[in-house]
């Protein structure tokens, strides 16, 4: 049964193009935020850290759910996944909401 479980386990893992090339996708879009956080103006008045915060959940939870970790690692790294999923559905929800 256990075999059974683990053989289709790694059947249905994704070719390394893709978790390489979607790595490859986020670490693109954190550069592209980066660049364009760097080159706006020092009053701008609307809100920056939006696609930065997104760009971020999307690398931790690709690199916790896509690549195999092993043991106590891969437990940390998916709960630092869904944290940070969590605080991105916060951010996102609350950030054009001004008190």
């Amino acid at each position: 049964m256990i075999s059974e479980i683990h053989s289709a386990k790694q059947s249905s893992r994704l070719p390394s193009v893709y978790r390489y090339g979607m790595l490859v996708m986020c670490i693109a879009l954190l550069g592209k935020w980066l660049l364009w956080f760097h080159g706006l103006p020092a009053g701008y008045p609307h809100e920056k850290f939006g696609l930065g915060v997104v760009a971020i959940m999307l690398m931790l939870n690709h690199l916790a759910f896509q690549f195999s970790l092993r043991g106590p690692i891969a437990k940390i790294a998916q709960g630092v996944a869904i944290c940070s999923m969590l605080f991105s559905l916060f951010y996102i929800s609350y950030s054009g909401v001004r008190l």
